[in-house]
């Protein structure tokens, strides 16, 4: 019976001590995982302007904190609008649009850069920048000191 005490005690003292470390790894894991959804968004968003042969929108309200994917102007029929919201703790900062030809070429107006980062944790900061070339988007993590 005394053995079990001892190996309990051990285990309360392992949580208390591990229970900060795995919060601050938790929060951290909320703005990696927005950041990989929008970058697969804009992934579908090419993929569906190649696919349906018409132009694709990936569009952000800072306001709102919304994101999402909708279909050029006046071509909405064949493309099922995707919205998201962002918790509130999380900032998407873009410069504009990012909009794919039926081609699957970035608009030339696409060429900027959205920045995406944790208000609580200001050192979280995803990039997400655009490759005209290639017509893709490139997801980076911002260093900072």
């Amino acid at each position: 019976m005394m053995e079990l005490v001892v190996v309990m005690s051990l285990l309360v003292i392992l949580a208390a001590v591990s229970a900060p470390r795995l919060a601050e790894f938790f929060r951290g894991r909320g703005v990696d995982n927005e950041a990989r959804r929008l970058w697969a968004l804009t992934e579908r968003a090419r993929s569906e302007s190649l696919a349906l042969g018409l132009p694709t929108v990936v569009w952000a309200d800072a306001d709102t904190g919304e994101y999402g994917l909708a279909a050029g102007p006046g071509l909405g029929a064949a493309l099922t609008p995707t919205t998201y919201t962002l918790p509130d703790f999380l900032v998407l900062e873009t410069t504009g649009d990012l909009a794919w030809w039926p081609d699957g070429s970035l608009s030339a107006a696409s060429d900027n850069t959205w920045r995406l980062y944790d208000t609580r944790r200001p050192d979280q900061v995803w990039l997400l920048g655009t490759d005209l070339d290639t017509g893709t988007c490139v997801l980076t993590r911002e260093v900072t000191p």
